[in-house]
């Protein structure tokens, strides 16, 4: 429930000096009261006060009200400078998490980068093997072509060795 704050006296055509209604004292001075709907409509209701919503023009605020309102204004500058300190606090967090994520994503273009590296060398491998095979083959035909930079003595180390034949007789016993 919200409050509703009042100012409220003792009509100026009564009599007393004092008056209490729900529990509060009054008198011919107005006095500010910070109350529930259900008591301002308590206090509406009284004919021996006189209330209303706006500051009277005669208004007098005791040193204990000035003190109340300076409270109550402190108060509001310590939450206003919380609300604020949250909201820095917020964005500082935010920023932080936009450049991590950036940060991130960097990374993340890094790694693809990488893997297509990797790719790449992969597909490398692949021609050196490629190669290499090729490069035996190579080594095959110019030994069987006969001349390696024309000295006889290495075409004679990189001829393979003659097959042996097997003799038919052992191959048709072991059937």
């Amino acid at each position: 429930m919200s409050n509703t704050v009042l100012f409220v006296r003792i009509g100026p055509k009564t009599g007393p000096e004092k008056f209490f209604r729900c529990a509060i004292q009054f008198a011919r001075t107005w006095k500010r009261v910070e109350v529930d709907g259900a008591t301002a409509e308590r206090l509406r209701g009284e004919q021996m006060l006189e209330v209303t919503s706006t500051r009277p023009a005669d208004y007098v605020e005791t040193p204990e009200e000035a003190e109340a309102a300076a409270d109550a204004q402190a108060a509001q500058a310590q939450q206003l400078a919380a609300v604020q300190a949250t909201t820095e606090a917020l964005a500082l967090a935010d920023a932080a998490t936009a450049a991590t994520v950036a940060t991130v994503g960097a990374g993340a273009a890094d790694v693809l980068a990488d893997a297509a590296t990797v790719t790449t060398v992969g597909a490398g491998a692949a021609d050196v093997s490629a190669a290499v095979a090729n490069a035996g083959t190579d080594a095959t035909d110019v030994a069987a072509a006969g001349s390696v930079a024309g000295d006889p003595a290495a075409d004679k180390a990189q001829t393979p060795a003659p097959a042996v034949a097997k003799p038919k007789a052992a191959a048709a016993k072991k059937r």
